[in-house]
């Protein structure tokens, strides 16, 4: 059963709350009516595993749903996601659901990653690898991206 404010713990105690699986705690973005938030500060990136969830698939819906309950945004909430929000692969190595979030979101909001202990690595870098790319996409999600918004300087 989904429980809300799952992330309530870490952020008023520091304590981490048992572990959950993503496949049955359906993670998404923050809520419609904190997004404003985004406007009084920019500059906060969040970073959703598992190719962003559902997210990419639910851009319109959101746009939709804040129109229909006449919510006041500065800006639609797939212009908040988009900048906003990245995603990474974790556990995700089918190529069908990278173009999605990479059309969706852009090239340049997805990060490569494995989710250990859950998958395993050389089928992850198998995956990236071989996953029909251009290279200047594979090296954005594998570590190009990263570098930039994490402030790595690795390269």
């Amino acid at each position: 059963m989904y429980e809300k404010n799952v992330c309530a713990p870490v952020l008023t105690t520091g304590k981490i709350p048992p572990k959950r699986h993503a496949a049955h705690e359906n993670p998404s973005p923050p809520p419609i009516p904190t997004w404003p938030a985004f406007d009084r500060f920019p500059g906060v990136r969040l970073i959703l595993g598992h190719l962003g969830e559902t997210l990419p698939y639910l851009l319109s819906r959101f746009d939709t749903m804040a129109r229909t309950y006449g919510m006041k945004l500065k800006k639609r909430p797939s212009e908040y996601i988009r900048e906003h929000m990245f995603v990474t692969t974790s556990g995700m190595f089918s190529a069908e659901p990278l173009a999605c979030a990479m059309g969706a979101l852009g090239a340049g909001r997805v990060m490569f990653s494995v989710d250990y202990p859950y998958e395993s690595a050389d089928e992850a870098a198998n995956f990236i690898e071989n996953v029909p790319l251009g290279e200047q996409e594979r090296r954005d999600v594998c570590y190009g991206t990263a570098e930039r918004l994490l402030g790595l300087g690795i390269r």
